[in-house]
């Protein structure tokens, strides 16, 4: 779930997981941390609240890139309005720490059907059927285009890896929501491998929302860190499938 600014609440769609512990990462700016970025997002009622986002390139030889990799609902929510009015990034941003300054977006594209199965974060998951859910989970992807491109030394992609490769596979989660404004670095294993999603032991927090799956390879992405799954103690997001891959690749032109 996406945080609001400078406020704590909806932390029931994140769960700390008994013994994993996110660490505060002391600089920003090294590999794997300087292509991640805190998110703002401010919507047609005027509240703005943070996420995360991930810098990406379709080639992991470009040598610059405008796309951000994140959630629909960062930039989607019916009770806030619907579509958000501005977003900006933040590349590592660590709070007050702000290395790289302020990036306005252009544009940001989600999949047409997700205003349909959206989930609020003002919605309680146990009122909602576990249909709706799947299907909100299904569609929680979207890319930010920024209005200039970035120059850096090594883009993270996306990638499409097989349920048997990412069966107890070890992948780390980079953002914010733990520390609140400050980045976080956690790490698990991926624990259920579903046809659209993924879910894993790692604990998150409202801020996290976003965030990049990321292998420890540094550079590859299997998943989007979207919210909690009810009645487990886990965590989940969306799996990079063939049609997520077309979709956000799409997107990127």
């Amino acid at each position: 779930m996406m945080k609001r600014k400078n406020e704590k609440g909806h932390g029931r769609y994140f769960k700390p997981i008994p013994g994993n512990n996110p660490v505060l990462i002391p600089d920003t700016t090294i590999d794997p941390y300087y292509y991640v970025g805190l998110l703002e997002m401010t919507f047609p009622n005027d509240k703005s609240y943070f996420g995360t986002a991930t810098l990406i390139a379709a080639d992991k030889n470009a040598t610059n890139s405008k796309y951000l990799l994140t959630c629909a609902h960062n930039l989607y929510d019916e009770d806030d309005g619907g579509e958000v009015r501005t977003v900006t990034f933040k590349r590592a941003y660590s709070d007050p720490n702000e290395p790289y300054g302020e990036l306005l977006a252009l544009s940001w594209h989600y999949p047409d059907g997700y205003p349909d199965v959206a989930i609020s974060k003002n919605a309680d998951l146990q009122t909602i059927s576990l249909l709706k859910i799947m299907e909100n989970i299904d569609l929680d992807y979207a890319i930010v285009e920024l209005e200039s491109a970035v120059e850096i030394a090594g883009f993270p992609t996306i990638v499409v890896e097989s349920t048997e490769s990412l069966e107890n596979l070890e992948i780390q989660i980079n953002g914010y929501g733990y520390f609140d404004e400050r980045m976080g670095h956690a790490t698990g294993t991926i624990d259920e491998v579903g046809t659209n999603f993924l879910r894993y032991g790692i604990t998150t927090d409202q801020g996290a929302s976003g965030s990049a799956l990321m292998k420890n390879d540094n550079r590859s992405i299997v998943g989007i860190h979207t919210r909690a799954v009810p009645n487990k103690d886990l965590n989940q997001g969306v799996r990079i499938t063939e049609a997520v891959n077309t979709q956000l690749r799409g997107w990127m032109v």
